[in-house]
């Protein structure tokens, strides 16, 4: 708590300007028209005095975020490289966090794999006519990360091992499988969708094959760190707006997801691999 700055935090989400010994912004907690929010370097606090919602670092972003007190002690060790010691794990505990970080760091590689095909003069020719004939713009392309997957029928086990990542982890992430003369990609030709969890990281993947149906979508399998019967796509892009407005909108897909972001209403989510069925709660 004594580590991290207080307007550091808070500038990661409001617009700050200052004020006298103190900062002041646009509430993020209610709509205004009037900064009311201010923020104290010397109290390492922040306050709005119009819906009266604040607190210190890990407060804020517990509100903001819906963060528990777990999540926004890890949010603020990472953004302020503070290193979280954990005692009395045993050596299965530690062995399955070591797996799910090593899980965590080749999904990142992955991801900025997609990403970088994308960018590629004919990869992003092919996917921004389709993401276009959807109404789907770049703006919001680059908002939930979107990446693309060449015919190349195994450049992501070629990109994999060359960078020394674990054969056998992506195997196990769904990303790869074996073919009749070794190992292949599971995705081609296709758009794919990084899902991030709530922290901003990402735990698996959808992807939209060229020649189907604006309403299909393949997924990564359940893995240590991700369920797609569990997950929902744009959560990480929505949780700010879910928290301020207190509801969300739950569409059929990811690509409805961006549309109505696109549109402004940025508190949507959908599910993915499963019928919205599943998710009407009674």
């Amino acid at each position: 708590r004594n580590a991290a700055n207080i307007v550091d935090v808070v500038a990661d989400y409001v617009s700050l300007h200052r004020s006298g010994a103190n900062y002041k912004g646009l509430c993020p907690f209610h709509n205004e028209r009037t900064p009311s929010f201010i923020v104290s370097p010397a109290k390492n606090y922040c306050h709005c005095f119009g819906c009266g919602k604040g607190g210190d670092p890990i407060g804020f972003l517990k509100e903001l975020n819906n963060y528990t007190y777990r999540e926004a002690l890890v949010h603020l060790a990472n953004k302020f490289h503070i290193e979280i010691k954990e005692v009395d794990l045993s050596s299965e505990e530690i062995a399955e966090r070591q797996k799910r970080q090593s899980f965590l760091t080749l999904c990142d590689f992955v991801n900025k794999h997609y990403q970088q095909q994308i960018a590629v003069e004919s990869n992003n020719a092919t996917a921004m006519a389709r993401l276009n004939a959807l109404g789907l713009h770049e703006a919001v392309v680059k908002l939930f990360g979107l990446g693309y997957a060449d015919s190349t029928p195994d450049s992501l086990v070629d990109m994999i091992s060359k960078a020394g990542f674990s054969i056998s982890n992506a195997n196990d992430l769904g990303l790869v499988a074996p073919l009749a003369n070794g190992m292949g990609d599971v995705i081609n030709k296709a758009i794919v969708l990084p899902v991030y969890n709530k922290t901003g990281k990402v735990t698996g993947f959808a992807w939209h094959s060229i020649e189907a149906d604006p309403t299909s979508f393949g997924t990564t399998c359940r893995s240590a760190i991700f369920n797609p019967q569990e997950s929902v796509f744009g959560l990480f892009q929505a949780n700010h707006a879910i928290s301020k407005a207190k509801s969300c909108f739950i569409v059929d897909n990811p690509f409805d997801v961006m549309a109505m972001h696109q549109n402004g209403l940025t508190n949507t989510i959908s599910p993915i691999g499963e019928a919205i069925d599943r998710y009407i709660i009674n």
